[in-house]
């Protein structure tokens, strides 16, 4: 059954706000189509779940985040997922933007990038361009649609060829606004027989007023290498959470994707598998869940980076 949409944007407001990120401008076209998409396509069929009974028509408006000077500044729900000391091969989103990022010197000698979505439009805008949407298309409903349009912050992350990242690379993301937008992309390209492992953390601060999180996850993995893909939901009852995630493996590539949510969960999961001829080419892991915290989950973030791990 069709639903109304409200889009949380119009057409020239978005094309402003792009502009003034200075995106460039197959971004800004990127996010008019698929504000356009939004307006006309169905919400995702989930299995034995109806989805447009769900509500989700609050997705806050883009704020501009202030850079974090030192990671006390965070509340104590986020500084305890990150354990002590000064982590390393760090990004941290709060709301709509990314406030502070750290890649040990190592990593940037042997060519790993490990930046905002946002600024990787800048300064590696060829690889973004030719991977962002490669894995989870912008018209395939209403929810990838509004992400395309809307997203920011987010994560870029690529190991070039050969390169082995032997530490994890780890990411958090906090909403603690219940006007901001909070919609990160995660976009993950591994090279031809490269290794990393990537772990997040989402939590949540305060009461959200049915904030709705809509994110999407990109993972290519080229021939050969090998990700490992771990995620930690802490978000509480005051936030519903949408998130797609998408695995792309070529030949001979291993991909692990591990899911953690301390809540109820409601998830349609697919594999895909294509073929180029005789020759097996790409694989696909592919989901989209949705969870609502409890108080008594909010209050105890067990979890953490490391814990998921296992080490």
């Amino acid at each position: 059954m069709s639903t109304q949409t409200v889009l949380p944007i119009d057409h020239a407001g978005l094309v402003e706000l792009s502009k003034s990120r200075r995106e460039p401008e197959w971004m800004t076209a990127s996010r008019a189509e698929a504000l356009q998409l939004a307006g006309s396509l169905e919400l995702p069929k989930l299995e034995k779940t109806r989805i447009d009974r769900w509500d989700l028509q609050s997705f806050g408006t883009y704020k501009t985040a202030e850079a974090l000077a030192t990671l006390e500044q965070l509340p104590e729900s986020a500084r305890v997922l990150l354990g002590t000391g000064q982590p390393d091969n760090l990004l941290i989103q709060r709301n709509s933007g990314v406030v502070y990022r750290a890649l040990s010197e190592e990593l940037s000698k042997k060519g790993v990038v490990f930046t905002s979505l946002e600024e990787a439009l800048t300064s590696h805008e060829d690889l973004v361009r030719q991977h962002f949407l490669s894995v989870v298309s912008k018209d395939e409903n209403r929810l990838t649609a509004l992400h395309s349009a809307l997203w920011s912050g987010g994560v870029f992350l690529y190991v070039p060829k050969n390169v082995e990242v032997e530490v994890p690379v780890q990411a958090l993301f906090l909403t603690d606004d219940a006007e901001a937008s909070f919609s990160p992309h995660v976009l993950i390209v591994a090279d031809q027989h490269s290794k990393v492992t990537y772990v997040d953390n989402y939590v949540s601060e305060g009461s959200l007023n049915g904030l709705v999180q809509n994110g999407v996850v990109e993972i290519v993995v080229k021939a050969g290498a090998k990700v490992t893909f771990a995620s930690v939901h802490n978000l509480n009852d005051s936030v519903t959470d949408l998130t797609y995630r998408r695995a792309n493996v070529e030949n001979d590539g291993k991909h692990r994707m591990d899911h953690r949510r301390n809540a109820l969960r409601q998830c349609d999961v697919r594999y895909d598998f294509g073929a180029e001829g005789e020759r097996f080419l790409v694989r696909r892991q592919s989901d989209l869940c949705r969870h609502r915290g409890t108080k008594a989950q909010r209050d105890d973030p067990r979890h953490s980076f490391r814990q998921e791990l296992g080490q």
